[in-house]
């Protein structure tokens, strides 16, 4: 019996999405994009044992339009993303002079990262992600 190879598929959801909004494909919609494809066509052949999303979660006060506009349509992809069988995990954006900066996201994709590769999980990781300098 030949042994199959698994992957583990790991994507920093703001940074993948800036860089698709901002690319030629021009992705206006967070929704819109085939994640769940994009880690097929990654994997080819071998079994995708581990997709995970890594976010900020957007917190809005009630009365501010923008923010729960932003909160709801980041609620409908986790529902989109959950519902291919990918995990959320969910970290927590500061505000520091002016500018929201994602907190706890790039150490919980790490962790897990080398914890799935120490525990023998997949043979390959892909890491999706556009980090700035």
């Amino acid at each position: 019996m030949k042994f199959k190879d698994k992957i583990a598929v790991f994507i920093d959801g703001s940074n993948f999405f800036y860089k698709l909004r901002d690319s030629e494909i021009g992705i206006k919609n967070i929704g819109q994009f085939d994640y769940r494809g994009l880690a097929k066509w990654l994997a080819r052949d071998r079994e995708i044992v581990y997709l995970g999303y890594y976010v900020g979660v957007v917190r809005a006060k009630p009365n501010n339009k923008k923010g729960q506009a932003l909160r709801k349509e980041q609620q409908k992809l986790f529902s989109h993303l959950e519902s291919q069988r990918f995990i959320i995990k969910r970290g927590h954006l500061m505000k520091s002079s002016g500018v929201y900066h994602e907190k706890g996201v790039d150490v919980n994709l790490a962790v897990d990262l080398l914890v799935g590769a120490y525990e023998k999980q997949y043979n390959t990781a892909v890491l999706i992600s556009s980090d700035t300098v």
